[in-house]
């Protein structure tokens, strides 16, 4: 049981949370400790897009893929918590997805005919819900994940299919 908006994103506190993929773990600890959390969340936005304008299309990107991975990947937490939130906020919709029983693969197709990136996501046995993936940690993905945060802290918007 969530807030009485959920999945939408309504509050300072649904706006700061999923800043911890964006944040350091400092950044974020001070963001929390703010007293104007709302103006600290838009100080945020308004340092790595270095405009309004581009503040503006940074959180309406960020904050609907939160809101559709509270719609899509909720279980016994809110979608932007799980792993498959997390990866959806950050890559956004995959190119392609195959799931069977145990197991959903997201895969991205990149430029150039590079090698794609591909998420592996694996069924955990929950007791209270059959939605419970857990992200296959790769050493490889650490790559693509530093430079996916690089490019959002840079104030653009990361996809796959645009990096060289």
């Amino acid at each position: 049981n969530f807030n009485e908006s959920f999945p939408q994103i309504k509050t300072t506190d649904d706006l700061l949370g999923p800043l911890v993929y964006l944040s350091s773990s400092s950044e974020f600890r001070d963001l929390r400790m703010e007293p104007n959390r709302k103006l600290a969340v838009d100080n945020f936005w308004l340092d790595i897009a270095g405009n309004m304008d581009n503040a503006r299309e940074l959180i309406r990107v960020y904050y609907n893929r939160v809101y559709f991975a509270n719609r899509y990947f909720t279980s016994y937490k809110e979608g932007w918590k799980t792993d498959r939130g997390m990866i959806f906020i950050i890559f956004g919709p995959p190119d392609y997805l195959s799931k069977d029983a145990n197991e959903e693969k997201w895969v991205y197709f990149t430029r150039k005919n590079s090698t794609p990136v591909e998420f592996t996501f694996i069924r955990k046995e929950n007791h209270f819900t059959i939605q419970d993936y857990e992200l296959n940690r790769d050493v490889n993905s650490t790559g693509i994940w530093a430079e996916a945060i690089r490019t959002w802290r840079r104030g653009k918007i990361y996809s796959p299919d645009t990096q060289l």
